[in-house]
């Protein structure tokens, strides 16, 4: 059922214009940006991305209300609100991509991407996008189970930033910026402290997590040579060796994330290991805003350490291993391993 109730004052502040009724309630239209900034450029433009109003970086959730419940309001979204629109994209690739003030790209969402989390959908002429101010989580595996660790990125510093809308070889662009929460005492050193710790704890968490994929990958060329090679004599020695591999690097494995944890409450039974303690130090230390603790730093410093022993085990047994069994293989004609080459971190 449409009602109709008179305005009797209409007021703008800042990017918002507030319609209050007669004694009844009052209304903002969040971002009146691509109403002030419409020209007849843009008009006829074929694809265009409006200036975003300054967004501040606030502690809040970004629940909707229900949508059935057509009287009541939507706060405005937790993040940077974008306003595009695109004409015509058919058979073209359209991004949205974010920069920081040094030109480094943070995020970039794409109408292709395959993981959801990236996907920009693209509807036509007006569209609405929501950049939460994150940077982009850490690496994951298949069947990747943590305990109390949400992949979250870490959140982008007050400041200016940029914005690229792609559509095929056409650029639109617009500079925006990320306000401090005017409530926190939060200095600019203690939110760029904060994002250097983050950053460096999910890289960590990331080298952990590519292991796993490697030890799998292995694995997986095991098992397939087990299947074609298991009845030839001649290769009874070469297999031995394969399955005295997978046993070392099971040990490694398990120490840096534990297998037995395939549904949320297995940890509670199994416990967790080297990549969930620095997952978890990660989503603690993004709790608020506020500069990395003492204790954090000699947590992540010991727990670092420990995957760096796992590490260094891993590449030089894979190392070790592979180059005997491709040796071996070689001389049977056959290659049976892709050779890996060792891993480089930076001290």
């Amino acid at each position: 059922m449409v009602r109709i109730t008179a305005i009797r004052d209409l007021h703008i502040k800042g990017e918002s214009l507030i319609a209050a009724t007669h004694g009844r309630s009052f209304w903002m239209i969040d971002d009146l940006g691509p109403v002030r900034q419409v020209d007849e450029d843009i008009a006829t433009a074929n694809h265009h991305l409006y200036g975003p109003k300054p967004a501040y970086r606030m502690a809040q959730g970004s629940r909707r209300g229900d949508p059935s419940l057509r009287l009541a309001g939507e706060n405005h979204p937790n993040g940077v609100l974008f306003n595009f629109f695109v004409k015509d994209h058919e058979g073209q690739r359209v991004s949205l991509e974010i920069q920081d003030a040094d030109g480094q790209t943070i995020q970039t969402f794409a109408s292709d991407a395959k993981e959801k989390k990236q996907k920009l959908k693209i509807k036509e002429e007006e569209n609405r996008f929501v950049w939460n101010m994150r940077y982009p989580g850490f690496k994951e595996f298949d069947g990747m189970i943590l305990y109390s660790s949400p992949n979250r990125g870490p959140k982008a510093v007050p400041g200016n930033y940029r914005a690229i809308l792609r559509v095929g070889d056409d650029v639109s662009e617009t500079d925006f910026e990320i306000l401090a929460d005017p409530r926190l005492e939060t200095t600019q050193e203690d939110y760029e402290a904060q994002l250097a710790f983050l950053l460096k704890v999910r890289d960590r968490v990331s080298e952990s997590h590519q292991a796993m994929i490697d030890i799998r990958s292995v694995r997986e060329d095991i098992n397939y040579f087990k299947g074609k090679l298991a009845d030839k004599p001649d290769y009874e020695s070469i297999l031995q060796l394969c399955d005295q591999l997978n046993t070392d690097m099971t040990i490694i494995e398990n120490n840096i994330h534990m297998t037995k944890n395939q549904s949320r409450q297995d940890p509670l039974n199994y416990g967790i290991r080297i990549n969930n303690r620095l997952a978890f130090l990660m989503a603690d230390q993004q709790r608020g805003d506020y500069r990395p603790t003492d204790s954090a730093e000699e947590v992540y410093q010991a727990v670092s350490a420990e995957l760096e022993t796992e590490l260094n085990a891993l590449d030089t047994l894979l190392e070790e291993r592979l180059r005997e069994i491709n040796n071996q293989g070689r001389a049977l004609g056959v290659q049976i391993l892709t050779d890996r080459l060792p891993r480089k971190v930076e001290p």
